[in-house]
């Protein structure tokens, strides 16, 4: 099986648990204000929520203290990436990655 230990790890401790959420990245914030906040944990959000998760959706979670400000750059890193990079994601995280998309989708 061509996954990672650790997604594959995740994977199996949701199905055997049926607890946690798989969450993808795209559309983070939307999910988190409309669905998962409210539905899922149960916390009421308004204005003010809304608010802080936007403020803090613009920030770069590994800008290690410094306010750097998030932008999308996934397209431009993949086409950096060499030939063989590609590959190994392909083969070893892809299957993980449907799985995931899959699990998310069953919420």
């Amino acid at each position: 099986m061509g996954q990672s230990y650790l997604c594959q790890s995740i994977i199996e401790e949701q199905k055997l648990t049926q607890t946690g959420r798989m969450v993808n990245y795209e559309g983070l914030t939307e999910k988190l204000l409309g669905e998962i906040f409210p539905n899922y944990f149960g916390i009421p959000v308004g204005e003010i929520e809304t608010e802080r998760v936007l403020t803090v959706g613009t920030k770069y979670s590994k800008g290690r203290g410094k306010a750097k400000e998030w932008k999308e750059d996934s397209s431009e890193k993949e086409k950096r990436a060499l030939p063989g990079l590609r590959d190994a994601a392909d083969l070893y995280l892809s299957p993980a990655y449907k799985t995931l998309t899959t699990l998310e989708s069953e919420f």
